[in-house]
């Protein structure tokens, strides 16, 4: 689920340039295609290729919709694009590669949250610095993009990358049939409590069904339930969000970041763990099952999954289309406390390689991408008619005579979303735009966003942390480890040899001298 929820694409308008552009474009000449906003020339007779590396797999109406693409791109700037994928099965061993290889592109999907990070590559001159070039060659990114998100981009007071530019929320919660719950007597989920009140139901009255049909890679989703339902805990930085990883005690003390493990409450949720697989929410063989919960949810083998918000939103049709009946219902476990982390400015976005050949062209593409309706449309959503078409409400559906096999289209391309002209599917959950006004209410920003910590002192620390998790930390979360006391137990001295202190203390050596951004 999480692969299909995210990535957009690069490039927008070019419309305070010169109206002769379009007559000039193809001369093979020099040519004089008129002015930037400030005054200074943008020479396009040259055609040239970019290329851009997005995260994902390619879909299979990619090159139909490119070549689309490509005629309206070369019209407006003498550019074509060419995307070059990291499958998501892969993307923990290319991504970093792409770096390392010194290989030559143009345009890349960069975040806060991978690994790499932005941060880190910026640090290491990954990227072409943009302030100067930006009025010039994405003139309405320029404008439309806030100086708090440019702000946000900043590595050394330098802008590296173009954020998108599309509202989200993506707190972590629980999905589960709202017809399940309506016939056990439970009008919402709102606690863990609640969660188990639902479970005993489907053990109780649904024969064969299995409350959570989870695997392995759901621990993960346990952590998160377990630090985003307490009163003020927020993650840190340091360790990969997507193990086990560090928090800091509150948005207001961010230099007090312990492991949760060390916790009385980490003893307290062991124990509850231990409780809940002994009652059978999950199956058995958890620890080796390669089964996936959604899938189980969509074929009525499963009962419940865990998600975030936006993948809610996008998956809710497919969900009621699988089981009409269902009622699917969201459960955000950061709601009680009032603790909903806004998205990251540089969750998603775009940089531009410090090694290509035409950077004044890729921004102009990516300019276009974001910010000409035309383009955006063709690139976020393929050809009308053919990959999608319009209800009478504005929404996007499927055509008539549609096969996905044939006329599927999609770019993970989150990096070049914008709210302007984002066109949600007719099938996506109607509560959205209530769903991000209420967490609009009290949200928080995220005080680790500008924080680019340096780990290369402790990264042999790290690796050996990150085991130890694996080891003996993702068992605990599973209830498969015995005795919860004595697991904890060894678990933190496992934590203690591999060096979490040394981790910790850099974290916080690095962090005296920081500000958040507010």
């Amino acid at each position: 689920m999480k692969k299909k929820i995210r990535i957009k694409k690069c490039i927008a308008s070019l419309l305070v340039l010169s109206m002769s552009l379009g007559t000039l474009i193809g001369c093979s000449k020099k040519v004089d295609t008129g002015s930037s906003t400030n005054g200074k020339k943008v020479d396009t007779s040259k055609k040239v290729n970019l290329v851009m590396y997005l995260w994902g797999n390619q879909s299979p109406d990619h090159e139909n919709v490119m070549a689309e693409l490509n005629k309206k791109l070369t019209e407006k700037i003498n550019a074509t694009l060419e995307i070059k994928y990291i499958p998501w099965d892969a993307i923990s061993t290319k991504y970093p590669l792409v770096f390392a290889s010194g290989e030559n592109y143009d345009m890349i999907y960069v975040s806060s949250a991978a690994n790499p990070n932005y941060f880190s590559l910026a640090e290491k001159n990954s990227f072409k610095a943009l302030d100067d070039l930006l009025p010039v060659y994405a003139p309405e990114t320029w404008k439309k993009t806030s100086q708090d998100m440019w702000n946000d981009t900043k590595y050394n007071g330098k802008i590296y990358a173009i954020p998108s530019r599309y509202t989200e929320y993506i707190p972590h919660g629980f999905v589960y049939r709202g017809d399940y719950s309506k016939k056990y007597g439970i009008e919402s989920i709102s606690s863990m409590d609640d969660m188990e009140k639902y479970f005993n139901g489907v053990l109780k009255n649904e024969n064969g069904i299995i409350p959570w049909d989870a695997n392995i890679n759901n621990a993960s989703d346990l952590y998160k339930m377990f630090i985003e339902s307490t009163s003020t805990w927020i993650p840190a930085p340091g360790l990969a969000l997507s193990t086990m990883y560090l928090t800091a005690k509150s948005k207001d003390e961010i230099n007090n970041i312990f492991h949760p493990a060390f916790t009385d409450e980490f003893y307290a949720f062991a124990e509850k763990m231990k409780n809940w697989a002994d009652k059978g929410y999950w199956p058995q063989d958890v620890l080796s099952s390669k089964k996936d919960p959604v899938n189980s949810f969509n074929t009525g083998k499963g009962a419940s999954f865990f998600q975030h918000a936006q993948g809610y939103i996008g998956w809710y049709g497919g969900l009621l289309k699988a089981q009409p009946n269902s009622d699917p219902k969201f459960y955000c476990f950061g709601e009680a406390n009032k603790k909903v982390i806004k998205t990251n400015t540089m969750q998603n976005a775009t940089a531009i390689s410090a090694n290509s050949k035409n950077p004044e062209r890729s921004l102009m593409m990516i300019d276009l991408l974001m910010n000409d309706k035309e383009i955006y449309d063709l690139f976020q959503y393929g050809i009308k008619g053919r990959n999608y078409e319009l209800d009478s409400n504005g929404k996007r559906i499927t055509p008539e005579n549609f096969d996905d096999k044939k006329n599927g289209y999609g770019q993970s391309a989150w990096a070049v979303r914008t709210d302007e002209f984002e066109i949600p599917m007719a099938s996506d959950y109607k509560g959205r735009d209530d769903m991000n006004k209420h967490y609009d209410t009290f949200a928080i920003k995220d005080p680790f966003a500008n924080f680019n910590f340096n780990s290369k002192a402790v990264d042999s620390e790290i690796a050996a942390v990150n085991q130890v998790n694996v080891m003996y930390g993702v068992p605990i979360l599973f209830g498969k480890s015995g005795d919860p006391k004595t697991a904890v137990e060894n678990y933190r001295n496992k934590l203690k040899s591999a060096g979490i202190d040394k981790i910790i203390d850099e974290i916080k050596k690095q962090l005296q001298n920081y500000k958040p951004a507010q």
